[in-house]
């Protein structure tokens, strides 16, 4: 979200500085309550700060796990399902806002200000906001669900590497599992860093790796199985024998599949 379309309705006079993660954000939050900072003179920024000001404290919090729990355990008590879900996505969110949005959204609930699903109070700014960033990190997650591809590598592990603009592999984590329960299977987002590993018929789990070097996928085109390489040729022997020039329509074509999620798709390689 572009900051002309975030305007805060006030002015700050504390900034706490937080890591770009669940539990720097939530320690932040859990700060600013522990300190008795008003909302209407607080703001929380994502490290690093931008557009520093004068005769305004900044204040650093380092992530801590207790602190972050007990601000996710207030969440689930204290809010609907739907609410909590909305956080998380906003969390997941590659907006630079998100840490203050949520923070005001969650300081609304917890003032009882308003009553029920917090969702439902859209003439609210920040939770109109925050509704506006979970839209877009919901479409991305659904898009991906149907536009990510597995490549069969040597070793008989299904692998995909994704670029979202969001962190959306925990929005997909249960569809995937599901679908291919009896697979190994790996999807590394690029972008972020991260990867979902998935082991026959076991949980799936997130892993950060600390060095590029781990990942051991640089060169993914030369570990693929021959049943992959055999696969490709016939779909692509198969795609240009049905294709009618005459009847392409390369812009209907974008509007249902962006350009952007084409670079991993096996379909266009």
């Amino acid at each position: 979200m572009s900051s002309s379309l975030y305007s805060p309705d006030y002015s700050a006079q504390t900034v706490l500085l937080c890591e770009d993660s669940p539990e720097g954000i939530f320690s932040a939050i859990y700060t600013a309550y522990e300190r008795k900072f008003s909302p209407n003179y607080t703001k929380i920024e994502l490290l690093p700060g931008e557009n520093y000001q004068l005769f305004t404290e900044y204040i650093t919090v380092e992530g801590d796990r207790e602190k972050a729990k007990k601000v996710k355990q207030t969440i689930d008590k204290r809010f609907g399902g739907l609410t909590s879900y909305v956080i998380w996505c906003g969390i997941y969110s590659k907006e630079r806002d998100k840490a203050d949005i949520i923070y005001h959204t969650i300081a609304r609930g917890l003032s009882k200000k308003y009553r029920g699903e917090l969702t439902d109070f859209l003439q609210d700014p920040y939770i109109m906001m925050l509704s506006k960033i979970q839209k877009n990190v919901a479409k991305e997650a659904h898009h991906y669900k149907g536009f990510i591809r597995f490549a069969q590598l040597d070793n008989g592990i299904l692998f995909s590497k994704i670029n979202p603009k969001n962190y959306i592999l925990p929005l997909v984590v249960s569809h995937f599992s599901d679908r291919f329960s009896e697979e190994d299977f790996v999807i590394y987002d690029e972008n972020h860093h991260v990867c979902l590993f998935h082991e026959r018929r076991k949980e799936s789990y997130l892993y950060l790796p600390e060095k590029e070097e781990e990942l051991h996928w640089q060169k993914i085109e030369e570990r693929l199985s021959k049943e992959e390489l055999e696969v490709r040729g016939l779909f692509k022997t198969f795609h240009q024998s049905i294709a009618i020039e005459y009847r392409k329509n390369l812009k209907l074509q974008q509007n249902l599949l962006p350009l952007r999620f084409r670079g991993n798709m096996i379909d266009f390689l």
